[in-house]
């Protein structure tokens, strides 16, 4: 198992421009999941559901989070959860990475669903928070000290994907 570790801080994530990198945009309030190409291009945030305001503030920022359950994370906000568990599984399953973040004492339960899903589609997970776990010894799942380490990975995860599905430039 691989453990990366950076000097950024979340906050620094959110206020840098040059770390962000052009992905879905925040979705209206009430608008449909991410079209599948672009949920390609984006990475799905897997946490207890009380991080939600976390995800939309680095979404907002910029970053490709295509997560939409992150919009209707608050206590009640969520009306049918087999649609959420639905948007949920397929979201995972479809992003270019997942960024999975549990704090000391948390317990991940759908999180490690997300997870599942991901690795099933042979997507990589950045981890934070799960050493308790033994799906951390997953190839797919590489361990990052720190939140804002695990969001860098994905990132660089995503560019080189990107760059990969364009092919080789042609500018000399």
């Amino acid at each position: 198992m691989t453990t990366h570790r950076t000097l950024f801080s979340f906050y620094d994530l959110v206020a840098s421009p040059h770390l962000r990198a052009a992905g879905p945009a925040a979705p209206d309030e009430g608008a449909a999941p991410a079209a599948p190409a672009a949920l390609a291009d984006g990475f799905y945030v897997a946490s207890k559901a009380k991080h939600g305001p976390r995800w939309r503030e680095l979404r907002a920022a910029g970053f490709p989070v295509v997560s939409t359950w992150i919009d209707e994370s608050e206590v009640g906000a969520t009306s049918d959860w087999g649609d959420l568990w639905t948007r949920c599984i397929a979201e995972a399953a479809g992003a270019g990475a997942l960024v999975v973040y549990a704090e000391p004492g948390e317990v991940l339960k759908g999180g490690l669903a997300e997870m599942g899903a991901a690795l099933a589609m042979g997507r990589p997970v950045f981890a934070t928070g799960i050493e308790d776990q033994s799906v951390r010894h997953h190839p797919l799942v590489t361990r990052a000290e720190t939140l804002e380490d695990a969001v860098l990975l994905a990132m660089d995860h995503l560019r080189r994907a990107k760059e990969q599905r364009q092919g080789p430039s042609t500018d000399c």
